[in-house]
């Protein structure tokens, strides 16, 4: 900052600093683990009231003796799911929504199954395929509004390098994705704070934050003093900088938007990866 500033602008960095540190504050991390947790919620109402089918019935819900959450419903599981013992009781199911031939390239789950632990899924054939959820480095959201339909699109990365998409090929993957994401960001969330407090530098994929240096958006680095703020609105990733100048990338390219933006203090609330995402009952 230079020694003589314009007392609004200083008010502006002053609020974006207070914006950034929100993550810090008493609570922080909770507040945005109890949103998503809300929002998942949300939407597994909307997916039971649309798709009973899918879902074990709330009213099974029932607890083991020694205090794990245990949950019976009369769901038919997909064929060669049965065999699936290991990743805990069944959440919800989403099945094809028509015949799908495997495709090159990333599998996309053409049935996939989400339970406590973890998630079992086909792609194209009948080899069923699980991930526990302390193997999910990462998950990259693809929201498109083509009004009267949408587009959802989750890359889901493992750590040792796999790749899995969640899309539209299947009913209600934006459910499943949403619970998958409150899960893996529970245990995420922690060390990725404690990282970005002790100054690590953190990419995202395109964007990379360091507390005390700034932002790196495309190979450019923007100091905190000369972003002005910070949004995510309709799929981009915007910074508002000094002088009225813009820089943007599409929500899409980034891989953990959610921590990125609890880093540098966004609320959840108001992001907005391309469409009213809690709300939605297009699936």
């Amino acid at each position: 900052m230079t020694s003589k500033s314009d007392p609004a602008e200083d008010d502006d960095l002053k609020d974006l600093q207070e914006m950034m540190d929100g993550h810090t504050r008493e609570g922080g991390t909770g507040l945005f683990l109890d949103l998503l947790a809300s929002q998942v919620e949300e939407m597994f109402e909307a997916a039971r009231a649309k798709y009973p089918q899918y879902l074990p019935a709330k009213e099974e819900a029932s607890q083991h003796a020694w205090g794990k959450p245990r949950l019976e419903g009369s769901l038919d599981l997909p064929s060669g799911f049965e065999g699936v013992t290991s990743l805990g009781p069944v959440i919800l199911m989403c099945p094809p929504k028509g015949v799908h031939l495997p495709r090159l390239g990333t599998p996309h789950a053409t049935t996939a199954v989400v339970y406590q632990d973890g998630f079992a899924y086909q792609a194209g054939g009948r080899e069923v395929k699980t991930w526990r959820y302390e193997e999910v480095a990462a998950i990259q959201t693809k929201l498109e509004d083509h009004s009267p339909t949408y587009v959802h699109e989750f890359t889901l990365y493992r750590t040792n390098g796999e790749k899995l998409i969640l899309d539209d090929i299947i009913h209600i993957s934006p459910v499943a994705v949403a619970y998958i994401k409150l899960t893996v960001f529970k245990r995420l969330v922690d060390p990725t704070v404690q990282r970005y407090e002790a100054g690590e530098a953190l990419a995202f994929g395109p964007v990379t934050v360091h507390k005390q240096n700034g932002l790196t958006l495309n190979g450019h680095h923007y100091a905190w003093g000369d972003i002005q703020n910070v949004e995510v609105q309709f799929g981009e990733f915007k910074l508002l900088l000094s002088k009225d100048k813009k820089q943007s990338i599409h929500t899409s390219e980034i891989p953990n938007l959610e921590l990125l933006g609890h880093l540098i203090g966004l609320d959840p609330a108001e992001v907005n990866m391309g469409q009213e995402f809690i709300s939605n009952t297009h699936y």
